[in-house]
């Protein structure tokens, strides 16, 4: 019977504390009725008496500021005995309204069964709605008491599930080991939850969950007897609370908060509020000043205090959302700082972005709202700043730590943004170009490439500017090296037409629709330089020869021809006396050179059968054939027809001519065998 009591007790705690919502965390599914049940049990001893009332604090001065707690305290018939509905109003009488509403000292135990009976009937008659939290602090039972078995008494707790009213039990810090058990078993067997506060570590937590404040563990003293700790809170501006809550094992452990002024914080000025209990002081400052605050703890044993701070505040700050992010560029990132949802500057404020990369290499980059560099406008509330992006593609994470003035780190927020491989330009060219004028000239080759890879696109995409020293455009052409899929392509060639020498600069960007984003590769920040120098046009000797020859060489071949062809063939022939074939004028085998000079002109030097010497045979253009001879010969006797011969002699039809004692017959026609000529001139 003890057991259901002490279950029902529980249940009713538990709603309280989770029924408890910070002022500036609203839940849509807040409960609208909150139940606190302690039994008399639970308040004998004075450190349970003490955890209770600052457990019930908390709750109260959490809950919002239209909802009431129903607070039940004694296990007497419940029926009879009604709830006290407390507010916030009620925290100063709350140790009082304990006191009088216990029954310490006594010792007796009243019947489980006939709470847990009362306590339902309570919840059905008055239509508490499901949701309801109901809260139970609680002792439990002694061990020296009749073992209870849960699984026989679990059927009494259903209508907890069945009803939807959330129980949660709070094992109080003078519970048995056995108490604590059974009590964790019952819990389960209503679908509730199980809290124990046996050290000061578990109330922070229970603190916790009742207040729903996550705060930060500023100080923690303990084991170290009559020392002070102390430490500094950032309070940014545009602050609306400073909570904190000092948590002691004693009543007489101190925790101090001091203003940046050095001024001591305390209940009499005007927007603070502070409530005291022996295991907790909650302090509460509206609008604090920004600045650098400063929380301190005094422990006279080896006592615990430990202290939680949280700073409510209307900043609100993160990464503009982008598309994927280039790698391996230098890219300009924003973030936005929002004050009560609002876009606002902060004067004297900027950002450390600490970058954990997809690779888990840490970067720190600074982003400034000062217009100057890469912000555009001062004190607009978007920061900006440039990143070098590592190459690597993937999720980066990055926190964004707004510092103020002197104070320092005022606002860590984490974010994250992508980073993707992006088409690139590579570019190809040598120094120095030379070329002639007029002429187009190629000045570079460039490949479009992702990771390494050919990235096909269109020569529309790409822009080039070539300028010369003087900063003139100079017109180019961009031009597909090969087209492979639909008029796109990797490869491109780039050609020019400049007027004059000079060094040059070269801008090659790529316009490009890519993830959502419209993007541009750009080489403006490092142009390319490079010299194009124009040739002079060199004058064509050596081409002015060749046509002086091969129009010499063609004259003269005409010339030659003409005069060649009216030069007729030798012919004829030679016989001498014994009918024997001397010469055959027209095979006469001679040298080329004489053939081309002196085509119609035999020399006896040319003939070997001939035995007269320095003559020749000349066959003019009249068809006339004559023996010429040197005059310096006569004396040898030559003789024309059986006559001296003269200088230059025709020949005719069996012209004889003899010369020491050789006498040949010439026929200009004739062209028998020898043996004709035999038996002609026998």
């Amino acid at each position: 019977m003890k057991f259901f009591k002490k279950s029902l007790f529980f249940i009713l705690i538990f709603s309280i504390i989770f029924s408890v919502v910070p002022v500036n965390d609203l839940h849509a599914d807040e409960p609208t009725q909150r139940i606190v049940v302690i039994d008399d049990n639970s308040l004998v001893h004075s450190e349970d008496v003490d955890m209770t009332l600052s457990l019930l604090t908390a709750l109260i001065s959490s809950s919002i500021d239209e909802m009431n707690t129903d607070v039940f305290i004694g296990s007497s018939d419940l029926g009879k005995r009604l709830p006290r509905s407390l507010s916030k109003s009620d925290l100063s009488q709350l140790r009082n309204y304990l006191t009088l509403s216990s029954n310490q000292g006594n010792n007796f135990i009243y019947d489980g069964y006939n709470l847990t009976s009362d306590l339902i009937s309570f919840l059905s008659n008055n239509e508490v709605p499901s949701g309801t939290e109901i809260f139970w602090f609680t002792r439990g039972f002694n061990s020296s008491e009749n073992k209870v078995d849960v699984s026989l008494v679990s059927q009494l707790f259903e209508p907890f599930s069945n009803n939807e009213w959330r129980l949660k039990i709070v094992s109080l810090p003078t519970s048995t080991q056995y108490s604590r058990e059974v009590m964790q078993e019952i819990s389960k067997s209503a679908n509730g939850h199980f809290f124990d506060v046996i050290s000061l570590e578990h109330f922070s937590l229970l603190l916790e969950k009742i207040t729903n404040i996550s705060m930060e563990k500023q100080l923690d003293n303990f084991g170290k007897p009559n020392t002070k700790s102390f430490t500094s809170v950032s309070i940014p501006p545009s602050s609306s609370s400073f909570s904190v809550n000092i948590i002691r094992d004693k009543a007489d452990m101190v925790g101090e908060i001091f203003d940046p002024l050095g001024q001591k914080i305390n209940k009499n000025q005007q927007n603070v509020d502070i409530i005291e209990t022996p295991n907790l002081v909650m302090i509460n400052i509206d609008n604090p000043e920004p600045g650098n605050w400063m929380v301190q703890s005094i422990s006279e044993d080896n006592s615990r205090i430990s202290i939680f701070s949280k700073v409510q505040h209307h900043l609100n700050l993160n990464l503009l959302n982008e598309p994927p992010i280039p790698v391996g560029e230098e890219y300009r990132i924003f973030a936005e700082l929002k004050i009560r949802n609002e876009i606002s500057g902060l004067n004297g404020s900027w950002i450390d972005a600490v970058v954990t990369w997809s690779d888990n290499a840490t970067e720190v980059f600074q982003l400034k709202d000062d217009g100057l560099l890469t912000d555009e406008k001062a004190n607009d509330g978007v920061f900006s700043g440039v990143i070098d992006t590592r190459k690597v593609q993937g999720i980066n994470n990055v926190d964004l730590n707004l510092n103020w003035a002197d104070i320092g780190t005022i606002l860590v927020v984490s974010d994250s943004f992508k980073t993707e491989y992006y088409p690139v330009v590579e570019i190809q060219t040598n120094e120095k170009l030379d070329f002639y004028p007029d002429n187009e000239v190629e000045i570079a080759r460039i490949n479009i490439t992702k990771d390494g890879y050919p990235y096909l696109t269109k020569s529309e995409n790409i822009n080039a500017i070539l300028k010369d020293d003087l900063g003139e455009n100079v017109d180019v052409v961009i031009s597909p090296l090969r087209n492979i899929d639909q008029d796109k392509a990797w490869e491109f060639l780039i050609k020019a037409f400049p007027k004059k020498s000079g060094q040059f600069d070269l801008q090659v960007s790529l316009n490009e629709e890519y993830l959502g984003r419209n993007y541009k590769f750009d080489t403006s920040k490092f142009p390319l330089s490079f010299e194009l120098k124009i040739l002079e046009t060199p004058v064509p000797y050596m081409q002015y020869i060749s046509w002086t020859l091969i129009s010499l060489m063609i004259i003269s071949s005409s010339v030659y021809g003409f005069w060649r062809f009216r030069l007729p063939n030798p012919r004829g022939v030679l016989i001498d006396s014994n009918g024997e074939l001397i010469v055959d004028f027209s095979n006469v085998k001679r040298k080329l050179w004489r053939k081309i000079i002196y085509p119609n002109i035999v020399y006896s030097t040319e003939l070997d059968n001939l035995l007269i010497e320095n003559i020749r045979f000349l066959f003019s253009t009249d068809n006339a054939i004559y023996l010429i001879f040197d005059s310096d010969t006569s004396s040898l006797g030559l003789r024309i027809n059986s006559k001296p011969a003269r200088v230059k002699n025709l020949l005719t039809e069996d012209t004889s001519i003899g010369m020491g004692g050789k006498l040949y017959y010439f026929s200009p026609t004739v062209t028998e065998s020898s043996e004709l000529w035999a038996r002609k001139t026998v």
